[in-house]
């Protein structure tokens, strides 16, 4: 890891923890005079009970309507008046808010987030109007979108009784089930200092951010009691498949294996097969099956990582004509060939280079660094984690990767979703 420290010596994080729990980190990288200020709370779709799923992507929404001292939406306002932009995102594992402001207004962006730790407007319009908002957003982007619902399926049946089993989006009926009173409750909970870390990057002084983190979020006495339920994963050793007929207009097939942990040698596996089986036009099922043969219009492969597993995704949009239950049995030979005959040495070190750049990539801006960061922390505890996988990837080896494969991509274990036109 030494070589990696000493290549990207602005990685390096200081931190400490508040008297209520609140864990900090600190990262000074002075290229440009911006901050991002990450705060990300312990709580995603996973931790949801039953009966309530899609609430933590709901709450999402509730924490722009407004705190004791910031006023409906005027958080992202505020933010822009600095020259600034805000946002936030819900993940299974947990759920995050930044805000990326010129470095002589970290002080109001910590505010902000400290305002809105300490208090939301839980009023009852609010609730009910951003009720309206997600069910609205689940329709436009999942339920009425083309293959919209794909991502739901395959969570459902890959993960089959685990908390990946509902996507973030979450159930229609649940969300408009959620009371008042509920909301109040969760954000007492889960919103805590103690179930959050606060991750600032950029153009920073060591001695005053620190001073003004105590300032906005040291007085914050939240003490959380959180009963977490263990997220257990079973395996998925079945073979299922699932055909939607509905309005698309070419047929769409994905094939699901379930791998393993982040940070195993499963995870440098398959991202660095991915590369090799459909990840670009230069791939071997882009060359083979769209440009030569044309049995798909498009194809790709991709690996799904969860804090608690992964899924590995092969999907390909067909040509019309072409029979879904061909162009699946093409896949599962040329997977069977690459176990039976391996990758050429050029094929890994191709996808392998890839990687690490995409990898590099995610070190390239202080927005990048910062999301890369609290991913790390949340799912290894490490917010510079990423310098232990360049080391790791820089020595992982081919045959590493053809066991991995031997391990998880087996006939008796995927799971095989289709998407056909419906019939006139």
């Amino acid at each position: 890891m030494k070589l990696f420290e000493n290549s990207f010596p602005g990685l390096k994080f200081t931190n400490f923890t508040l008297n209520n729990g609140l864990e900090v980190y600190l990262n000074k990288n002075c290229a440009n005079p911006i901050v991002n200020i990450t705060v990300g709370y312990k709580i995603g779709s996973k931790d949801e009970p039953e009966g309530k799923k899609g609430i933590a992507h709901l709450f999402e929404h509730l924490m722009f309507q407004g705190s004791e001292n910031v006023k409906k939406m005027e958080h992202f306002g505020i933010v822009q008046e600095c020259g600034g932009m805000a946002n936030a995102y819900t993940m299974q594992d947990f759920t995050a808010y930044y805000d990326i402001v010129p470095s002589s207004h970290i002080e109001t962006a910590l505010w902000l987030e400290s305002d809105r730790m300490i208090s939301i407007d839980l009023s009852e319009e609010n609730l009910e109007n951003q009720k309206s908002v997600v069910i609205e957003e689940k329709k436009q982007r999942y339920d009425n979108e083309p293959y919209g619902t794909a991502i739901i399926k395959i969570l459902e049946n890959i993960f089959f009784n685990s908390g990946y089993s509902v996507s973030t989006i979450g159930i229609e009926e649940d969300i408009r089930s959620f009371k008042t009173q509920e909301a109040i409750e969760f954000h007492k909970t889960y919103y805590s200092p103690s179930n959050a870390v606060l991750i600032i990057s950029g153009d920073i002084d060591y001695s005053k951010t620190e001073k003004i983190v105590e300032k906005y979020f040291g007085g914050i006495e939240k003490p959380a009691k959180i009963e977490r339920k263990i997220n257990r994963i079973e395996k998925y050793n079945k073979n299922e498949k699932i055909t939607v007929n509905d309005n698309v207009s070419l047929k769409n097939i994905y094939l699901c294996w379930q791998t393993g942990l982040p940070g195993s040698s499963s995870e440098f596996a398959f991202d660095c097969f991915a590369e090799i089986f459909a990840g670009r036009k230069s791939s071997r099922l882009n060359i083979k099956y769209v440009r030569d043969e044309k049995i798909f219009k498009s194809i790709s492969s991709a690996l799904y990582q969860l804090q608690d597993s992964s899924v590995f995704i092969t999907s390909g949009m067909l040509n019309p004509e072409i029979d879904e239950n061909y162009a699946k049995s093409r896949l599962i030979n040329e997977i069977n060939s690459v176990l039976k005959e391996g990758i050429s040495e050029q094929e890994f070190e191709k996808a392998k280079n890839l990687c690490f750049v995409s990898m590099l990539n995610k070190l390239s801006s202080i927005r990048s660094i910062s999301f890369d960061s609290l991913y790390d922390y949340m799912y290894f505890g490490n917010p510079s984690e990423i310098l232990k996988k360049l080391e790791r990837l820089s020595n992982f080896r081919k045959e590493e990767l053809v066991d991995s494969l031997k391990e998880y991509l087996r006939d008796d274990n995927y799971f095989e979703l289709n998407y056909l036109p419906k019939s006139d």
